[in-house]
């Protein structure tokens, strides 16, 4: 997917995201990583696309994958950042979300969190 999108197309179908894409990707504002590490030496916005697949057994939404990658990216901030989670999360997660990034952060790096619903 990385791959996809440092070639300046989308790898899946989101209403504006190809266009946002070609025009920010390839001039070098906007760039792709798999590496926490490399994200935060360079980015002061981070968008967290990651599933939240239904739990097992449950009518809730498994946020472990996203918890995960909020910590990862938490524990390596050195400045102050946005977090936008563009992933479908029940009401209450964005607040979750922060305390937890706040709660791991080896810092007092204030970090904004965000998460963004899907259109309907």
């Amino acid at each position: 997917m990385i791959r996809t999108l440092k070639s300046g197309h989308a790898p899946f179908d989101e209403s504006g995201l190809a266009t946002a894409i070609a025009c920010h990707g390839l001039p070098g504002t906007l760039r792709f990583t798999g590496s926490y590490d490399d994200a935060v030496s360079f980015a002061d916005l981070h968008i967290l696309c990651i599933g939240t697949p239904q739990q097992d057994g449950a009518l809730s939404a498994d946020l472990s994958d996203l918890e995960t990658a909020v910590i990862e990216l938490a524990t390596r901030l050195r400045r102050d950042a946005m977090v936008v989670v563009k992933s479908s999360v029940p009401a209450g997660t964005t607040a979750h979300l922060a305390q937890l990034a706040r709660s791991v952060a080896l810092t007092r790096i204030p970090a904004s969190m965000m998460c963004g619903a899907p259109r309907r």
